[in-house]
């Protein structure tokens, strides 16, 4: 595929008109100010003379050797040469040298293009994303997102990175009071600091990696990858109630890989995906479970404005230190409308069947979810909304050796206010501020809980 030049108009187009220079006579020298000489470089560069830009530029570059126009006027010269790799280094010199908005949105593009000639995608993405940074506009950002987008799809790795910072009231999803009670019964136990809520520090961060390994018209398969850690910072308070629960305890580990193979059918948009993943849980500091996963789902639109996505999942887990596998089985769907000026709303259900070694903990779980998300920012703000409600039943559960009478059953609620701040836009990537409060109701009192977290992360403009 050629590379779409217009994509980058907005970008590399420099304003660079004729000189008429008085007095110009063929045969003789003329004379030129350094900066009509500047343009005069861009202007061959641009206008397909490469051989005389360099020379105009290298004559530049012994004046002055951080000469923003010169290095980009040179860079241009190497890439209509076929040398996009030097051409790459002289226009991250004109970035590095430049002063002036415009001049360094054009030599980052410039990087950029050169970077997607040598079939260096990511490379080429992380110079977009520099040159968004630096743009002078709206319309250059615009324009700079266009060009992202066709680059992202010529690459066949994809990166997604998240991060979270989140101050918690409940950290390990503690109880609330110090008594385990059973609705029915009237023996009545003593939690253990280790089994209250404990508050502190949050930090989660997931690398989530895609790889295309082959693609048609009508198919794709993708090679996958995934990293997820959780680590936490106990408050002073939580270590007042539960000394002997360290910080390690509580963190976290996901290592998983998988391949997926997704295809149209018809002559529409559905699409159907299957995907297979390995993986390994790793709980303070220990192997926890390894799991295999097979999922099947399925998408296509409904009308012009309604999409439908259904997903089912069989998920086999081998807990450390035991022989009995566990099963998890999960269908879930979803239906999303695209709404004017960008919104979007998404209802979702899922439920789950969880059969485990010990039947005691064997059940099922139904939730029900509502996302809202504004398309038009306010004062700056893109603003999102997600409400929640679930209920967990486990008809065989039991407290040491006391049954629970009709099983044990959890009803939970959440709602979280998603804030992006695109104002503060870095290289792409804005600031993300969501506030989360959630609540658990349950006949046994140890898991009647309740949170609230202020968390910040940052996701991708385009």
């Amino acid at each position: 595929m050629v590379f779409n030049s217009r994509l980058f108009g907005a970008v590399l187009a420099i304003a660079v008109s004729a000189l008429p220079v008085r007095g110009e006579t063929p045969g003789k020298p003329v004379e030129l100010t350094l900066s009509q000489a500047r343009q005069v470089a861009l202007k061959l560069a641009l206008s397909g003379r490469p051989d005389q830009a360099e020379t105009m530029a290298r004559a530049l570059l012994e004046a002055d050797p951080e000469d923003d126009a010169a290095w980009f006027a040179i860079a241009q010269a190497w890439r209509l040469q076929g040398d996009p790799g030097r051409a790459r280094q002289g226009a991250a010199r004109a970035f590095r040298y430049g002063d002036d908005a415009l001049g360094r949105t054009q030599a980052a593009g410039l990087a950029a293009q050169a970077a997607f000639d040598e079939k260096r995608f990511t490379l080429s993405q992380y110079w977009l994303r520099r040159s968004a940074q630096v743009a002078p506009s709206e319309a250059a950002r615009a324009q700079i997102a266009q060009s992202y987008a066709h680059v992202r799809a010529r690459n066949p790795l994809s990166v997604q990175l998240r991060f979270s910072l989140a101050p918690s009231s409940n950290l390990n999803g503690g109880a609330q009071s110090h008594l385990n009670e059973i609705d029915g019964i009237s023996a009545v136990g003593v939690l253990s600091g280790s089994a209250m809520a404990l508050s502190g520090l949050d930090a989660r961060s997931t690398v989530e990696l895609s790889y295309r390994l082959a693609q048609s018209e009508r198919s794709v398969t993708r090679a996958h990858g995934l990293v997820y850690l959780r680590k936490v910072r106990l408050s002073d308070e939580a270590r007042a109630i539960a000394p002997t629960v360290t910080n390690s305890d509580l963190s976290l580990r996901v290592f998983e890989a998988g391949l997926s193979h997704a295809w149209r059918l018809g002559s529409g948009d559905a699409m159907v995906q299957v995907r297979g993943d390995l993986g390994q849980v790793i709980s303070a500091g220990d192997p926890y479970h390894s799991y295999h996963r097979l999922t099947g789902q399925a998408s296509g639109r409904l009308t012009g404005q309604l999409t439908h996505r259904l997903r089912l999942s069989r998920e086999v887990r081998n807990p450390s230190g035991s022989a009995d596998p566990e099963y998890v089985h999960t269908v879930g769907g979803a239906l999303t409308w695209n709404l004017p000026r960008d919104a979007m709303v998404e209802l979702s259900g899922q439920r789950k069947l969880i059969d485990e070694a010990a039947i005691a903990r064997d059940g099922t779980s139904d939730s029900i979810s509502l996302k809202y998300r504004h398309g038009t920012p306010i004062l700056g703000v893109d603003l999102g909304v997600d409400l929640a409600i679930g209920r967990a039943v486990y008809p065989d559960y039991t407290v040491g050796f006391i049954p629970v009478p009709d099983g044990r059953k959890d009803h939970t609620k959440s709602a979280a206010l998603h804030m992006d701040f695109t104002t503060l836009d870095y290289m792409g990537f804005v600031p993300r501020v969501s506030v989360r409060a959630y609540q658990t109701k349950s006949n046994v009192s140890r898991f009647e809980t309740d949170g609230v977290s202020l968390a910040l992360g940052f996701r991708s403009a385009f």
